[in-house]
């Protein structure tokens, strides 16, 4: 008995051969294109990170996270006084009129500072000095500071007692 084999002709085993080597090719160059987008875009990512300004509300946090506490004791204080501690727009909205109570006036040593924070921007922050008037009124001129958002804070201290009120205003 005579055993046939068929012998297949040299181009079409190398045509099989080239197909593996391209579909190999075609799965490495699919690995290769991930891993280069992954890198690219992680990259990316951490490039446009570090050109974002960040802008703190303040450079002494820790010191301020200590104080926080007082703060609220403060601003408990100043809810409980008997005449309020209250601010309003001028009518012409070019002044920020400050009333203090009455007792404050009867010290007559209150000092503070009242704080207008830009969130959008703390270079635009603005700091005037607590100076009431014998009319228990105080008026902080508005045209240096530019319309817009604003966090208006008063700390004062009158008869050794802190207060502190704080809210927003839009200019």
């Amino acid at each position: 008995m005579e055993t046939q084999f068929q012998v297949e002709p040299q181009e079409s085993l190398q045509q099989q051969a080239n197909d593996k080597k391209q579909s190999g090719r075609s799965w490495m160059l699919g690995v290769i294109g991930v891993y280069s987008t992954f890198a690219i875009g992680t990259l990316a990512v951490v490039g446009f990170t570090f050109t974002q300004n960040v802008e703190l509300v303040s450079k002494r946090h820790y010191e301020d996270g200590v104080n926080f506490q007082s703060k609220i004791d403060n601003s408990y204080r100043a809810e409980a006084l008997h005449e309020s501690l209250s601010w309003k727009l001028s009518n012409d909205s070019k002044n920020l009129e400050i009333s203090y109570p009455a007792s404050f006036l009867a010290f007559g040593n209150a000092s503070g500072k009242i704080t207008f924070f830009r969130p959008s921007e703390s270079t635009m922050d603005k700091v005037f000095f607590v100076s009431i008037g014998a009319n228990g009124k105080q008026y902080i001129p508005l045209s240096e500071l530019p319309s817009g958002f604003w966090v208006v804070s008063l700390e004062v201290s009158a008869g050794g007692q802190g207060y502190y009120k704080e809210s927003q205003v839009k200019l």
